[in-house]
């Protein structure tokens, strides 16, 4: 468990407004000379104000420095906040006649997203350079000229995608402009490292300073601290890349050997990449110990079937949608979020469970085709493997809700 520092480093709770230290002080005087009040436009009243708003900004101040000094010093070693990434995505932008077309850099556009109940979300994005688009841009079996544009979000943050094809609009006015259309993306974005994820990091951190990686746990701190290309990762002793059940049916631990499975972000690593990161833990491991680096395991091949109950002035329709999408995203490289090894079906039922608008979870079922077997042994499911994440295809969420008019009792069978 990470040390926690949060009663020492995160302080900013305590910052108190100029009202409460001006309140404050009054009552303290009183203490003293019960009968001492103040009155509005008085000389006295104007020395309690101005005092009680420059002791707030000396409060605040001070309330800040644990913080930054502990991140000054993890900075001397080697661990920096993450301040989270700009999301880039591909465009195809077509003109409305044979003409060309000159896009200057910080030309904006933007799609909006909408989540209903009035709520909705406009993500911006705009071009980092200027780009022409001639009268001759036009591919085989077009008629008007079209170039693919490159466009980074104008925000850090992780940013919800539209779907293939979905139309952006222009905050530039671009009179020979025909339409704006979304062709892929390389990066989503990534919010800013909160303060819980990044004192956890630096615990990592000065936890895996040893002179030697020896054990497991040591060398998943290590990948994770020191790899930036790593965003997931899984150590495993006595492990190689030829025994990854996660109960063996055939061989024995392999001594010596120390398996780790790494994952970026939402891209498998290249086979140097691999070999570079291999490279450097055998450079801190024991003498002696066999590092292979390999990509993790993206389970795909099951389906997950649940019921549950619903009163009878609910949308279930609605709920089983919000719900999908929730398991989906849960059940996705970057979402999973558990440490334990294989799915567990309690975990999704709580993700149903904890809608406000189900009564209670009746079933859930995580089923899937066995990819190992042996004469004495059950067959194993595609998760039951070392190194492997979730990566659920939607299609695949089944989802049953049921509606009752008469709920009176709670209860739970997950299989």
């Amino acid at each position: 468990m990470p040390a926690d520092f949060s009663d020492y480093v995160d302080l900013r709770l305590h910052d108190a407004s100029p009202t409460d230290i001006y309140l404050g002080a009054i009552e303290l005087a009183r203490l003293t000379l019960p009968e001492f009040a103040l009155r509005s436009g008085t000389v006295e009243d104007a020395l309690f104000q101005s005092m009680s708003y420059m002791q707030m900004l000396s409060v605040a101040a001070i309330n800040r420095l644990p913080s930054r000094l502990m991140e000054g010093l993890m900075k001397i070693g080697g661990v920096e906040r993450d301040a989270g990434s700009r999301s880039v995505i591909t465009v195809n932008f077509v003109l409305n006649e044979v003409t060309s077309l000159t896009i200057p850099i910080g030309s904006t556009f933007f799609y909006e997203i909408d989540f209903g109940d009035e709520q909705v979300l406009r993500y911006s994005y705009m071009t980092t350079e200027t780009v022409q688009i001639l009268d001759t841009d036009i591919p085989a079996g077009e008629t008007l000229p079209q170039k693919e544009l490159t466009l980074t979000s104008q925000y850090v943050g992780l940013h919800i995608l539209p779907a293939v094809g979905s139309e952006l609009q222009s905050e530039t006015v671009f009179p020979d402009m025909s339409e704006v259309t979304f062709v892929s993306h390389s990066s989503v974005g990534s919010n800013p490292e909160d303060d819980e994820t990044f004192l956890s990091r630096c615990v990592d951190t000065i936890a895996s300073y040893s002179n030697s990686n020896i054990t497991a746990n040591q060398i998943r701190r290590y990948v994770l601290t020191s790899q930036a290309l790593v965003s997931r990762c899984k150590v495993y002793d006595l492990t190689s890349s030829y025994n990854t059940n996660l109960y063996p049916i055939e061989g024995e631990p392999v001594t010596g050997s120390v398996l780790v499975f790494v994952y970026g972000s939402e891209r498998f690593l290249t086979a140097l990449e691999r070999s570079t990161i291999a490279q450097d833990i055998q450079s801190r491991a024991l003498a002696g110990l066999t590092i292979e680096v390999v990509n993790m395991i993206l389970a795909d091949d099951f389906d997950i079937e649940a019921y549950f109950t619903v009163g009878p002035d609910v949308d279930s329709a609605t709920v089983r949608d919000e719900l999908a999408t929730e398991i989906a995203a849960y059940l996705s490289p970057s979402g999973y979020t558990s440490t334990a090894e294989g799915l567990v079906a309690a975990d999704i039922a709580s993700i149903i469970r904890n809608h406000p608008q189900v009564a209670f979870v009746n079933s859930v079922a995580i089923l899937g085709d066995g990819t190992y077997t042996a004469a004495s042994e059950p067959a194993y499911a595609p998760w039951l493997v070392k190194g492997t994440i979730p990566n659920v295809d939607p299609t695949r969420i089944n989802l049953t809700a049921i509606v009752s008019s008469s709920i009176q009792s709670t209860s739970i069978e997950a299989v």
